[in-house]
């Protein structure tokens, strides 16, 4: 299994960086900021991640119910075709897909929103939440770009774009991560997921990045 180039569905370098990334601190190990940790990783920048939780992998939490692996979130990949870079990376981590309409054997379902964008507001709005501001400090999220909005495959494309901009190249690598990625300065020491389904468990091991749990 080798790693494989991804792109956010565009071919631009986002600018606005200052200087060079040499150095680059990530806060949260959701999709977004485990797919900057390991874009960066096989790129060759030194990555130190950050989350207060113990265990990684933000909305995407598989848990053990009686001996069956459960997700609590992240089930589906929404809009697979289109260059869909989650469903990519599911292949490319041995994750099994399988094409299903959920809707009429719904229960019920949640009406609730969890995005920072107030009603009335416009996707140029979620595009400015992805602005760097000072030339420093990044943002990433699945609320940071208009493209797929509010999905788990959007805080994924978001962390291609910041990493796009950190490495000041159109698209990035993702993959598996060896000890050859590793600067001695970064060894591989990730903090076990809570989960050990498929996306928790394979997340874990395809990070590279250092993981302090705060």
């Amino acid at each position: 299994m080798t790693a494989e180039s991804f792109d956010d569905g565009r071919a631009d370098v986002p600018g606005g960086l200052a200087g060079t990334a040499e150095r680059v601190l990530v806060v949260g190990a959701g999709i977004a900021g485990l797919t900057v940790a390991n874009a960066l990783a096989h790129g060759g920048v030194e990555c130190l991640v950050l989350e207060a939780r113990g265990r990684i992998g933000g909305r995407l939490h598989t848990v053990d119910l009686a001996g069956s692996p459960v997700d609590l979130g992240g089930s589906w990949i929404h809009m697979p075709g289109g260059g869909n870079p989650m469903h990519a990376f599911a292949r490319l981590a041995g994750v099994p897909c399988h094409g299903a309409d959920p809707v009429p054997e719904m229960a019920g379902f949640d009406c609730g929103a969890y995005t920072h964008i107030p009603p009335g507001a416009g996707p140029a709005d979620a595009d400015l939440l992805g602005e760097p501001v000072a030339g420093r400090l990044l943002f990433a999220g699945e609320h940071t770009q208009s493209a797929r909005l509010a999905y788990a495959d959007g805080a994924m494309t978001s962390g291609i774009r910041e990493a796009k901009r950190l490495l000041g190249m159109p698209s990035v690598r993702l993959g598996p991560v060896s000890a050859a990625h590793l600067s001695r300065r970064c060894p591989a020491r990730v903090r076990p997921a809570v989960g050990r389904g498929a996306w928790s468990g394979r997340f874990e091991r395809y990070t590279g990045a250092r993981l302090r749990a705060g």
